[in-house]
């Protein structure tokens, strides 16, 4: 793990997997996110730990497992309490309904429970229930919906950790249909991160520190525009006809030049193409059509 300082209270802990926030006050601090696993967790307390600090409390931007698997190992060292949303907090209380809402609310098989979807559990408490704990340390807590349903921003002197709500070019590159679940509430979130915020920095969990407003703006478009560019793929597809799910997967990856051979990557693409898909169902732009037994999309016709 490498610590970078951002201005007088506000450190990133870049670590393997993400970029973890830590603020501090005096000879206390709050760490925003934990890493994947036990490991995370056990270096973010030695790096603490080595700079005198004592962990007051630890906030999760949202409950994917590389975000809060480091927690159970915090918690039990310092018995510091959790916060996020009241959402989130089901994730982090019940880790395996990560991999359950992924495999269609069912019992996941055990490809999906693994450390990269399912954490140990953790305690949470509603952050937004605890005014005292924000005005304590000087924070806001901004919902940043889309990438999961709860997930939250932090901003603390000018410095605002955005989670997952956008993704560097690096990452994007690498993994060109980007996870979502709400495609309609992540543009908005992402608009007003482009619009409203005018924080120094922002700092995206993965690879990302942006130092001005303009460069933050650069990556947010780029996001924004990835988005149109998938929802426009599924709806030119739709035009040509009826379509099953699975084709809309394979037109979107065909469209980024990508060819899954993983199924673990190929199921969270379902997942975000049936975002896609409930965005156009919820316009009526599409309708379901079920045709010997297989289910297909269809474009709504306009009279």
């Amino acid at each position: 793990m490498h610590l970078k300082q951002i201005n007088e209270n506000v450190f990133v802990i870049q670590s393997r997997t993400i970029n973890l926030g830590l603020i501090v006050q005096d000879k206390e601090c709050i760490v925003i996110d934990t890493g994947l696993d036990k490991t995370s967790g056990q270096m973010v307390y030695n790096l603490i730990n080595e700079m005198g600090l004592q962990l007051q409390a630890i906030i999760n931007t949202h409950g994917h497992a590389d975000h809060f698997g480091g927690n159970q190992r915090l918690v039990k060292l310092t018995n510091a309490p959790v916060y996020s949303s009241a959402w989130e907090i089901n994730f982090l209380k019940s880790p395996m309904l990560e991999p359950f809402s992924l495999f269609c609310g069912v019992n996941p098989p055990q490809i999906l429970k693994n450390k990269f979807y399912m954490a140990p559990s953790s305690p949470g408490e509603d952050i937004f229930c605890n005014k005292d704990f924000i005005n304590t340390w000087g924070l806001e807590i901004v919902p940043l919906p889309g990438h999961t349903l709860g997930m939250i921003g932090i901003i603390k002197n000018d410095v605002f950790f955005v989670g997952d709500a956008y993704f560097c070019k690096n990452v994007l590159d690498k993994h060109p249909v980007p996870f979502l679940v709400d495609v309609d509430a992540l543009i908005e979130t992402l608009a007003m991160l482009k619009d409203k915020y005018d924080c120094y920095y922002q700092i995206n969990s993965h690879q990302g520190i942006y130092s001005t407003s303009q460069n933050a703006r650069q990556i947010i478009d780029f996001n924004i525009n990835r988005i149109e560019e998938i929802y426009n793929v599924l709806e030119k597809n739709l035009d040509k006809g009826l379509k099953t799910s699975e084709e809309l997967v394979k037109a979107a990856l065909e469209y980024v030049k990508v060819e899954c051979r993983t199924y673990l990557v190929y199921h969270l693409i379902i997942v975000t193409v049936n975002a896609y898909l409930a965005s156009l169902l919820d316009k009526d732009i599409v309708e379901p059509v079920i045709r010997n037994n297989i289910l297909y999309w269809s474009k709504v016709s306009k009279m």
